[in-house]
């Protein structure tokens, strides 16, 4: 990925499918970052995304009441400035 750079992380929630569309989604940003994230039933267990107006805007490990359902799949893409 030009300008910008992957991580992936193992132990997490698994995606089924491709992660090709996100790549690409991503490639098109001309900026930030992408995180994966699935719906979970049991997001306690999980780190857990607090969205809002489509953004994430904080991510808070396991916690005991989570603010969504939403787990971080461990799949986070992010260009140089998305980590300010």
């Amino acid at each position: 990925m030009a300008g910008g750079f992957c991580v992936i992380l193992g132990g997490q929630t698994s995606l089924k499918g491709s992660i090709r569309e996100a790549v690409e989604d991503f490639q098109k940003q001309p900026s930030g970052a992408k995180i994966l994230l699935k719906e979970v039933s049991d997001a306690e267990r999980f780190g857990v995304a607090e969205i809002r107006n489509g953004r994430i805007l904080g991510i808070e490990e396991k916690p005991k009441r989570p603010k969504s359902n939403y787990a971080v799949t461990g799949h986070l893409y992010v260009r140089p400035d998305g980590l300010r």
